[in-house]
């Protein structure tokens, strides 16, 4: 009949164009069309089916149910006027099939979804295999019976649901339009099946498929977004299993692409935009970025205005700010996320699989809003809600664990609130059941053993037994241990089990302190961890840098002083040693396994090469940017630069499983780091400021170490003294050279001068003075070759004090007591350093070549006008043959970057930058611009050997990072530079000459004779009579070194700093 035919058409033309006015008078020609067709007429179940499938597609736009109804009733009515000979009678129990799976997902009423399922099975059998449409009613079946098995968990369901859809892969042409769908249809139910059975092969299969289904696509076919964020999703289940990085950057990288392909406009995109925002907040609880939890929310609010009110986006975006809120502490962050988990929960029929996790989720916010504001309220609907997640999961669901640690947490917070026995016996239980039913490796282990460690120390705090102590710091420590999870968690872990050790001492031991301190360094590389930017990694050492000071003493403390040293090793300068680590020769390695060093050298050459780039875009650059497509912002330098630190780490693991390499790279043993032949002759000083103790453990030649317990130095009165000299350099102008120009006021002189002697006698008197009388060093001596050489390693607050100029000052008597009366001193950023030093130089001494660069008036900066008389002073001293000179305007990035790469000594006469969190963008000001440490870092030359940075403040350091050595004259060493002269603060700009043209002279003569050792560069004895020189010529008597050594402290040899 034409009204049906008209009905069709304008189904047609509104699937086209989307006027709603053409769907509804295509229903009303239908509804026309089957009430003037007789009973009789042969033709009445084509109408009925018409009229039917206009209804449903109108319900697909408005969810309107009783569209769906009446589309149930034409399609049942059209099945029993059919005859049952008619070939269309397939496609009438499909249509059925269909109107019932939807009103299944509406209503979640089984009987739906079973009618669903035997009407698609008639479809099914009464398809010939032979026709096309046998793949469609395969798939519509292998759909139908997924969901119920996602509904009712009965693995028969699964089964047959992936027989069903493989039996339509297999029957369907190459060629069929639909194939693309298949795959991923067949991708979607092994994942499901892997949940279920936990066998890596489905899960891989899954993404075979998945995969597959993307490449039979058409580039630029909007679909290929489909089978793509599947294959994400796939991937992060791998992840969650396996804890391997790479395969969460495969995530997050394969779901941006995903997200990227449909229009905004795609009924799939907000899904993929959710997928994408929990792939980022999933980063986010690995990594503690808060880049990537801003991009997680932002991604999610963007998914929430494509589709307003959806459960699914709502609850991950409430999960993304309360984490937020756990960083920041922002009190209406958990507002919104309570209130969105809400809307969440509102918004999730009562037979919804997701139910149960969106209460889980709310139970959880609710708990941690009474953590924070103590509400009774809060908890006991917390409780509530988390009960019931758990009677709704089944108990071989995958997320049973985490309801079930849920509802434990919230019991143990009753417990701390009310003190009822009951709640806490029933949380530790709860824990111990979420905890048997996780495989080992799952990522969520670690989280799951510190929320039962953590109830366990709520039992010890209750009731005082040794038992109860043990368990809880055996829980933590299993947590610790996990290979899995977060770095930062595990190290929290690690924090909570010392916790415990310090609040209660008489339950623990100094033996056990120490081996849960080892966890602490142990998680160190992976909480400072290569594949983060730089600015990053310093971020993360700033955090835990105390805390190795702590495990130093703690080893100490349990008599082990080889042990407190290879930890100061271990745990100081990481950011430094990560970048020097990547210089590491590979000659034996080569020879053993070219292919594998080659593959080694090209990861660390783009470490290399991305770690000098990925400061461009800073977390404050990129955080929360948003783009037209509505895709969160990408740090594409960070990215690359995570993406690389994980392959860098496969390729160390590589090596690592050679014979001969498996210590490669590894921190060393206390044995391996005093057996080098080319070890100082003089004694290396570390000073260790713990919150406990502090002390001097001094290594001699002969590699023996000596404890010197400094007992009246606190960290309270070190960092007392730090305050009190950096506000007198302050006070005092002594931050810039230029500024040393200007002569003090006689009141400013002596306020200044008195707070330099208080700090300088403190050191003396605390520090310096026991450690040279316990070594025997309180020897005076005219003649400074004869002088020992001592090489300070400071940590804490003295990392940034002057130890070289300690001593008693008082103006008013002509002399007084220093430490440079007895010994001569430098620095080293660790032993490791400074033996990398030793040895090199002992293999290659070189012939002085020495490149001048000379600033007397850079733009933008203030004048140096000396520095030109610097130049002049050491062209009179070295060779025309021996020196280059850049002076001014020839003393550009270029021109100094090209002549570094061909001089073994530098000497830069200008004016320093020391970036406060990044040092390798740490820069010196030359005429054109800024020349950084890190393009230094890629031609200097390889016989580099010394550096005189005639500069201000080139190893002043950062009191945030004390244990980094976050200076010039440090980056200086990393570059590959053996020995560095530098300031800790300014000079007088006319001293400057004086001071250089002394140090040059005398260098040069200790190197011409025999007094040196193969090892040494002669820097520090030469600096040392440099230094004495301009003491005698400006008549500083005994008077604080306001005028001289505190401006212009320096120091040599094969360490880094004044």
């Amino acid at each position: 009949m034409i009204l049906s035919h008209i009905c069709v058409f304008l189904c047609d033309r509104f699937t086209r164009i989307g006027e709603l006015s053409d769907l509804n008078e295509a229903i009303a020609e239908g509804e026309r069309a089957v009430e003037l067709a007789s009973d009789d007429d042969p033709d009445l179940f084509k109408y009925l089916n018409n009229l039917g499938r206009a209804l449903q597609t109108r319900y697909d736009s408005s969810w309107k149910l009783d569209d769906l109804m009446s589309a149930i009733g034409a399609h049942t009515r059209a099945l029993e006027v059919v005859p049952d000979s008619d070939p269309n009678k397939p496609e009438l129990y499909a249509n059925l099939g269909t109107a019932f799976y939807d009103r299944s997902q509406r209503t979640r009423t089984r009987g739906d979804l079973d009618s669903a399922i035997s009407s698609y099975q008639r479809a099914v059998e009464l398809t010939p295999d032979d026709q096309l449409n046998k793949v469609a009613h395969l798939s519509d079946l292998a759909r139908a019976l997924q969901n119920r098995f996602e509904r009712l968990g009965d693995l028969d369901d699964l089964e047959s649901s992936i027989k069903q859809i493989r039996y339509a892969i297999q029957v369907a042409p190459d060629d069929y339009i639909q194939k693309p769908q298949l795959l991923d249809r067949l991708g979607m139910t092994l994942h499901l099946r892997f949940s279920r059975l936990d066998d890596l092969e489905d899960l891989e299969n899954a993404m075979i498929a998945h995969r597959r289904a993307f490449e039979l696509l058409p580039e630029g076919h909007m679909h290929k977004s489909g089978p793509l964020s599947n294959l994400g999703l796939a991937i992060q289940t791998r992840y969650s299993r396996s804890g391997e990085l790479s395969d969460l950057e495969q995530v997050i990288s394969v779901l941006r692409e995903a997200v990227s392909i449909p229009p905004d406009n795609h009924r799939f995109k907000p899904l993929q935009l959710t997928n994408l925002g929990n792939a980022l907040r999933a980063r986010f609880e690995r990594l503690g970025d808060l880049e990537d939890l801003e991009n997680a929310i932002s991604a999610h609010r963007r998914a929430g205005k494509l589709m307003p009110n959806d459960p699914a986006s709502l609850n991950s975006l409430g999960a993304a700010l309360e984490d937020r809120f756990k960083r920041l502490h922002a009190p209406e962050d958990l507002e919104a996320a309570i209130s969105a988990k809400r809307q969440a929960v509102a918004g999730t029929s009562d037979g919804h699989p997701a139910l149960r996790i969106r209460l889980m989720n709310l139970g959880g916010a609710l708990g941690v809003r009474f953590q924070e504001f103590g509400e009774s309220k809060d908890i006991e609907s917390s409780i509530e809600l988390l009960r019931r997640a758990v009677e709704l999961t089944p108990p071989n669901d995958p997320g049973k664990p985490d309801v079930l640690t849920n509802l434990g947490n919230a019991l143990q917070l009753r417990f701390d609130h009310l003190h009822e026995l009951e709640d806490l016996s029933d949380a530790i239980a709860t824990h111990r059941h979420a905890i048997e039913i996780t495989p080992e490796g799952r990522e969520n282990r670690p989280q799951l053993l510190a929320n039962l460690a953590s109830a366990l120390r709520s039992r010890f705090e209750h009731e005082h037994t040794q038992a109860n102590f043990d368990a809880a710091v055996a829980g933590f420590m299993d947590a610790t241990d996990q290979k899995q999870g977060s770095p930062l968690m595990r190290f929290q872990y690690a924090v909570r089990c010392i916790l415990m050790f310090v609040e209660y001492p008489d339950f623990s031991s100094p033996e056990l302190l120490v081996e849960v301190y080892s966890r602490i360094l142990s998680t160190l590389p992976e909480v400072v961890w290569i594949g983060n930017t730089v600015h990053r990694r310093y971020q993360e050492s700033a955090r835990v840098g105390s805390m190795v000071n702590d495990a130093v003493a703690a080893a100490i403390d349990a008599g082990d002083p080889q042990k407190a040293v290879e930890w100061l090793e271990e745990g100081r300068a990481l950011v430094w040693s990560q970048i020097l680590s990547l210089r590491t020769p590979l000659d034996e390695l080569k020879g053993r396994h070219p292919d594998l060093a080659n593959e080694y050298r090209e990861v660390i050459q783009q470490m290399q090469d991305l770690g000098l780039v990925a400061h461009i875009l800073g977390p404050s650059d990129a955080a929360g940017k948003e783009t037209s497509s509505l895709l969160p912002a990408t740090n594409e330098a960070a990215d690359r630069h995570r993406r690389a630190g994980t392959r860098y780490e496969q390729v160390l693991a590589e090596v690592r499983r050679c014979t001969g390499f498996e210590d490669f790279l590894l921190p060393k043993k206390f044995e391996s780091l005093v057996a080098s032949t080319s070890f100082p002759s003089g004694p290396v000083v570390f000073l260790n400021v713990a919150s406990t103790r502090c002390d001097a453990l001094v290594i001699s030649s002969n590699g023996a170490v000596t404890l010197i317990p400094l007992p009246e130095l606190t960290l309270q009165r070190a960092r007392k003294l730090r305050s009190i000299w950096k506000e007198r350099l302050e006070a005092s102008g002594l931050r810039q050279r230029a500024a040393a120009q200007m002569p003090l006021r006689r009141d400013q002189r002596g306020d200044t001068e008195s707070g330099f002697s208080v700090v300088l006698g403190r050191l003396w008197t605390w520090v310096v003075f026991p450690v040279l009388q316990a070594l025997d060093l309180m020897r005076d001596s005219s003649n400074s070759s004869a002088m020992p050489h001592i090489t300070w390693c400071p940590t804490g607050p003295l990392a940034q004090l002057p130890l070289h100029a300690a001593g008693i000052y008082d103006a008013s008597q002509h002399s007084g007591i220093h430490v440079f009366d007895y010994v001569v001193s430098s620095y080293t950023p660790s032993l490791a350093t400074l033996l990398r030093r030793h040895e090199s130089i002992g293999s290659q001494r070189t012939t002085p070549d020495l490149l001048i660069i000379t600033q007397p008036a850079t733009p933008g900066q203030s004048p140096l006008p000396s520095t030109r008389d610097e130049g002049d002073r050491l062209q009179s001293i070295f060779p025309q043959e021996s020196r280059t000179s850049l002076d001014h305007d020839q003393a550009t990035v270029d021109a100094t970057l090209a002549a570094a790469s061909q001089h073994s000594w530098v000497h830069f006469a200008c004016h320093g930058y020391q970036h406060p969190e990044d040092p390798t963008q740490s820069a010196f000001a030359l005429f054109d611009g800024q020349l950084s440490l890190a393009a230094l870092m890629r031609t200097t030359a390889d016989n580099a050997e010394l550096a005189l940075l005639s500069a201000c403040q080139t190893a002043a350091g950062d009191e945030k990072m004390p244990e980094e050595s976050v200076h010039l004259a440090a980056g200086m060493l990393a570059v590959g530079f053996k020995g560095v002269v530098a300031t800790m603060w300014s000079i007088k700009d006319e001293d400057a000459p004086v001071l250089v043209e002394t140090y040059y002279k005398r260098l040069l003569e200790l190197r011409k004779g025999s007094s040196l050792s193969e090892s040494e560069t002669g820097a520090a004895y030469a600096l040392h009579d440099a230094v004495k020189t301009l003491r005698e010529k400006v008549h500083q008597g005994n008077a604080p070194p306001v005028n001289l050594t505190q401006r212009r402290s320096i120091s040599g040899d094969e360490h880094k700093r004044p």
